[in-house]
């Protein structure tokens, strides 16, 4: 035991008055050497096999970090009169209007206990007592969350959606971490990480020329699901096993008010014209490909009023690249950005 201990205390030198009792038992550390063995000397005690039992206010993961919350309304015009996030879709273009909220570990602190960092702040004390134990905190991590705690800002949902995902820090100080993002209405839901479990599978349609099977109607409810959500969605199936089907079905149980646009491969482009005739012979149906097609912007705006809403513009990879889908909207009076995009993987393996 005295060689375990002759290596304790190597390992961390403030321990060394333990060696100089005949019976070494327990031993007080003062403020500043308690915050030293925990954060210097703490991951070295671990590697040398030394259990170090600490109250849970000073284990690793109850760090002082900031989460970003949004407010009720958004801050920009593009999203007035309507929740954050809410609406008949999510908008990762809108800019949203959020605050600032101090966390200790997962929850949140009162503004009793902010006053109470302020006075440890003050008084340059690393250890505050918090919700009745002792936390560590840093300093500089206090001083920080202060000057945020009382401000808003605001960020795009994508830039919102990319910092709850850990790739993003939303410009904070680097003395401060980000410990999530927390939204309601559709941001909410998505930030949540649980999509999947929430899309149900749809009924066939009953406009729908057909019957779909189980795992077609699984897929229905996905790309309707996420649609609602003004989010894309990859349907991925193997090959054969009616891709094209669903995504017509997913047009007739939630029509859109304008025309959607189809682009896939030039040899598919028949497949889908005949998919359309079989499965929903009620939608108007447009091609826009080869020589024929409309050149000027006017042209193209009749050629889109006359599907009307819930019509089917085809297109291929080759016109699109040279014409994409914002000038189209521009000159055709499409929506833009649309309310949302459905992408199919055809055959060619090109999304």
């Amino acid at each position: 035991m005295l060689a375990q201990l002759g290596l304790l205390t190597r390992l961390a030198p403030g321990l060394a008055p333990l060696l100089e009792q005949q019976a070494p038992a327990a031993l007080e550390l003062d403020e500043a050497a308690l915050v030293q063995l925990v954060t210097q000397r703490s991951s070295l005690l671990a590697e040398a096999g030394f259990a170090l039992l600490l109250p849970s206010g000073l284990r690793q993961g109850q760090r002082l970090r900031v989460r970003a919350r949004t407010l009720a309304a958004p801050a920009s015009k593009r999203g007035k009169g309507a929740p954050a996030g809410g609406g008949a879709g999510l908008d990762l273009t809108r800019m949203f209007s959020f605050e600032w909220q101090a966390v200790l570990g997962d929850r949140p602190l009162s503004a009793a206990e902010l006053a109470s960092l302020e006075r440890a702040a003050a008084l340059k004390r690393p250890l505050v007592r918090l919700r009745g134990q002792w936390s560590l905190v840093d300093g500089a991590a206090v001083a920080g969350l202060l000057r945020l705690a009382v401000q808003r800002a605001e960020a795009s949902g994508a830039d919102l959606l990319r910092c709850a995902l850990g790739l993003g820090q939303l410009d904070l100080p680097p003395e401060l971490e980000l410990a999530g993002v927390e939204a309601s209405g559709p941001l909410g839901t998505l930030l949540a990480g649980d999509l999947h479990q929430r899309a149900e599978a749809m009924a066939t349609p009953e406009s729908f020329r057909g019957e779909l099977r189980p795992y077609q109607q699984r897929g229905l409810g996905w790309l309707v699901f996420l649609g609602r959500l003004g989010l894309g969605a990859c349907l991925a199936d193997d090959m054969g096993l009616g891709k094209t089907a669903q995504l017509i079905a997913s047009l007739l149980a939630d029509p859109l008010p304008a025309p959607t646009l189809v682009v896939a491969p030039v040899t598919l482009l028949g497949n889908w014209r005949r998919g359309l005739e079989r499965f929903a012979p009620n939608l108007v149906v447009g091609l826009h490909h080869g020589p024929q097609r409309p050149r000027t912007a006017a042209t193209l705006r009749r050629q889109v009023q006359d599907l009307g809403p819930g019509g089917v513009l085809l297109t291929s990879y080759g016109v699109l690249s040279r014409e994409p889908p914002p000038a189209w909207a521009a000159s055709a009076g499409l929506p833009s950005p649309a309310r949302r995009w459905k992408t199919a993987c055809m055959n060619s393996g090109r999304c």
